[in-house]
């Protein structure tokens, strides 16, 4: 068997099929990349980098929504009391 690998040219590219492959921890985060386009050939796979910041925002997320809830006071929960408050 002969293998000769030749070049792609530029308008073969974009017709090229892409498949992601990632290590193990990495690969449950490919469903957040391929909620996009997935990367033209060639190019970085930003599925490590998904991998790193999602849960990072969704933490933020969450901890500011509890933060924002637990801190919450409902409209009627204002008896009128301003003493103590500089005016």
């Amino acid at each position: 068997m002969i293998v000769e690998r030749l070049p792609i040219e530029k308008a073969e590219k974009e017709g090229v099929p892409v498949v992601l492959r990632n290590r193990p921890a990495v690969r449950p985060f490919e469903i957040f990349t391929r909620v996009l386009p997935l990367p033209r050939y060639g190019t970085i796979d930003p599925t490590p980098l998904v991998a790193f910041f999602f849960p990072l925002f969704y933490g933020i997320i969450i901890g500011t929504s509890g933060t924002a809830f637990f801190s919450w006071r409902s409209p009627g929960s204002y008896d009128g009391d301003t003493e103590g408050i500089p005016s």
